[in-house]
């Protein structure tokens, strides 16, 4: 029972480091089904725009915080409540003298989703407010570019990201 429990905890460890390829993770009840018959709703980049919960369901647990980062969040078509928030320290640096602003913003996106479409989460700060969206990629797209470390660099940072 021991070595399962340390398994365990290194997986979910590693998971969260980033050092285990992310996956898809299911948000729904139910028999397991074929990614076709899903949508996915990007998770974004914990610690600046990232979903919170889906439909009340946490996408992590909120107290202990580690949990392995997510190629997507896979639910059942149709309606849901999407819980976002941006979260960013716009100054800091070691010696910086000035004034450190933390932004914060939190929102719930009503979302309807359709079987096969994946679905990004964007956002825009405007003065002191943050606006949440979701981009309907639709069928076909590549959920590696729901890892955190693509989808940091591609809607984040504006980057080109070979494939996404």
């Amino acid at each position: 029972m021991r070595i399962v429990a340390t398994v365990f905890a290194l997986v979910v460890t590693l998971g969260a480091c980033g050092l285990v390829p992310p996956k898809p993770k299911a948000m729904y009840s139910g028999a397991v089904r074929a990614g076709g018959e899903l949508a996915t709703i990007s998770e974004g980049s914990r610690g600046w725009l990232y979903v919170l919960q889906i439909d009340g369901q946490h996408v992590f647990n909120p107290t202990v915080g580690g949990a392995p980062f997510t190629a997507g969040l896979q639910v059942l078509p149709g309606h849901h409540d999407v819980r976002v928030k941006y979260a960013n320290v716009d100054s800091f640096s070691m010696g910086y003298n000035g004034e450190v602003v933390t932004a914060k913003s939190e929102a719930t996106v009503a979302l309807d989703t359709k079987a096969g479409h994946t679905y990004v989460l964007q956002g825009r700060r405007l003065q002191g407010q943050y606006e949440f969206w979701f981009i309907d990629m639709g069928t076909g797209y590549d959920l590696n570019c729901l890892a955190p470390q693509q989808y940091a660099a591609r809607f984040l940072r504006n980057e080109k990201v070979p494939g996404c």
